[in-house]
Parts: C-alpha cells; structure tokens; sequence
C-alpha cells in the first residue's frame, strides 16, 4: 500500500542496517533515506524516519546531523527500544561510554528481550572494562548464534 506511512518507515529501518548484517551490493543508504521521506510526507508525527537519517548521517561520518537526528527521533516516540538502540551505538562509536550504556539500559527497560540490545550494552560493558557485566550478557545473546563483536567489527577495529 503506497500510502500506509508505518510500512514506509518499516522499509526505511530495514534499508539503513541490512548492509549491517551482510547484504551488499545496492545503494542501501539512498533507499532508506527515501522510504523515510516517503513515511515522514504520510505521517510526519512517526519517530523512527528521524532514526534512519540519524543512521545515514552516522554512516557518513556526520554525528553532529546523526545526533539531532536521533534526540528528535526519542522526542516524538521515547517508547521506541531501537531510537535508543541506534543513539546508544553513536554514543559508543564517539566514545561516550556511559551515555551510551544509560541508553542501551533504556532500550532494554522498554524490551527486555531486545538481543541486539544485549549484544551493544555487552561491547559497551567490555570497552569500559566491565567484564563481569559483559559475559553474562555475551552468554544470554550466543545462545541466538549472535556474536557481540561481529556485527561492528569495524568499529571493535576502531578500538584496538
């Protein structure tokens, strides 16, 4: 349905971090960018549009745009897990440790389940040495087959 704005702004999230999890070869980051325009012309109140062009900016090295991006995207819907997901990956990938861990906290207050989540908030834990919060974390997500360190192994690269 071409004007159904929530299956928009599903695409979009689905395009912003399908290179992420291994499928390349297409110009994922303009498709996301325009389903989120597309979502955000059908119903401009939706959150997580905001969250994808957070995520564009940050994967072209623009986290002053990704940030506004994000804190507006938590504006209009502080009940989204993945707007504090994606804001809590920035904050880490800038070195922002603690407000990185209180979002990805807040992300899984909303869905306790949320294993990605869990996987960010045990990389979060083992940059800033806390090991003993780390592992039980890392133990609850291998149980899925999910690896804390492959799915930013650019910027675990980063941190070495």
């Amino acid at each position: 349905d071409p004007v159904f704005a929530r299956a928009w702004e599903g695409l979009a999230a689905v395009y912003s971090v399908v290179e992420s999890w291994g499928f390349t070869g297409r110009d994922w980051d303009a498709l996301a960018m325009a389903a989120a325009e597309r979502a955000l012309e059908l119903e401009p109140g939706l959150s997580t549009p905001w969250a994808v062009m957070g995520q564009i900016a940050s994967n072209n090295g623009d986290y002053i745009s990704s940030m506004a991006h994000m804190d507006r995207a938590i504006q209009l819907d502080s009940t989204n897990a993945t707007n504090y997901l994606w804001r809590g990956i920035n904050y880490s990938s800038l070195g922002f440790q603690t407000e990185s861990i209180a979002d990805i906290k807040r992300c899984l207050d909303i869905d306790p389940a949320y294993a990605n989540c869990k996987r960010h908030l045990a990389l979060a834990y083992f940059i800033v040495n806390e090991n003993e919060l780390a592992l039980p974390l890392m133990q609850q997500v291998a149980k899925y087959g999910i690896s804390v360190f492959n799915f930013h192994a650019k910027l675990f690269q980063r941190l070495v």
